[in-house]
């Protein structure tokens, strides 16, 4: 995030706005899971 914070200065930069902005599908995404939003991420 730190990295998305510096590449986006004030956007929101959480993972969802970050899927979103790079068209990364996380419609699976029901419930914040730390595996699963690796495995986003790794995307």
């Amino acid at each position: 995030l730190v990295l998305a914070r510096d590449m986006h200065p004030g956007q929101k930069n959480n993972l969802d706005a970050l899927c979103k902005r790079y068209g990364i599908d996380n419609s699976h995404r029901e419930l914040h899971g730390a595996l699963l939003d690796a495995e986003i991420l790794a995307d």
